[in-house]
């Protein structure tokens, strides 16, 4: 939890850049040119950004902070980055810190060049394929795992729980559709959003595997 709480921070870039290039942020507003496009990224920032939790609305970073202090997972390493990230000149100034791990770093840095650089079917595939058909699964074998010293943990079972809901059921669907809206019938397009895909999940491997590598250095009782 420790690794994947940058994951969960880092998703929102993807998702915001999405929501600038598909909707209409700008004073005065225009009519976006595509509403269904725009209804799916609206939707998407609506559970992600201010969804309703135990604790009333927050965002899904919120409830996964929740659930590492539930679980005794220090949040200190993620908190300190998160404030430098909002004071440092560019995301890589605050990625640099020490505590940080390098295979954290490059995956960070893959997430935010391509919300910053990659074109919007890329980043739409790399949302679909990276991150919202990717999670559900995974998190559906660890919910019977929920537990803290045989107490149940509740926070991290609701996090877990309402991202089957709204990922398997909802938003990955509505991602598919949009991607297929997004590329059409242009072959560069959907050859462009494969590459994106495929590197996403390369990225996503070496953070699991840097994830793994380190919790088998850790003495028994700590992992």
């Amino acid at each position: 939890m420790q690794t994947h709480v940058f994951a969960v921070w880092d998703f929102m870039s993807l998702l915001k850049r999405l929501q600038r290039d598909l909707t209409c942020t700008d004073i005065p507003w225009r009519p976006p040119a595509s509403p269904s496009l725009a209804r799916f990224v609206n939707e998407v920032v609506l559970a992600e950004e201010s969804d309703i939790g135990p604790r009333g609305a927050c965002s899904h970073l919120e409830l996964y902070l929740d659930a590492m202090k539930e679980i005794g997972a220090s949040s200190a390493v993620f908190e300190r980055f998160l404030r430098d990230v909002a004071t440092a000149p560019e995301p890589a100034a605050a990625l640099a810190h020490p505590d940080i791990a390098p295979f954290i770093r490059r995956f960070v840095a893959d997430t935010l060049s391509c919300a910053q650089h990659a074109s919007t079917t890329e980043v739409m595939a790399v949302f679909l394929f990276g991150r919202e058909t990717l999670l559900p699964e995974i998190y559906e074998r660890l919910v019977p795992r929920c537990e803290v010293e045989g107490r149940p943990a509740t926070a991290l079972r609701f996090y877990l729980e309402r991202h089957i809901d709204v990922d398997g059921d909802s938003h990955a669907p509505m991602a598919e559709r949009a991607l297929a809206e997004l590329a059409g019938a242009d072959e560069d397009a959907w050859a462009a959003a494969g590459a994106a895909a495929r590197r996403a999940l390369a990225s996503r491997h070496a953070l699991w595997d840097g994830a793994l590598a380190h919790i088998e250095t850790l003495p028994e009782s700590s992992s």
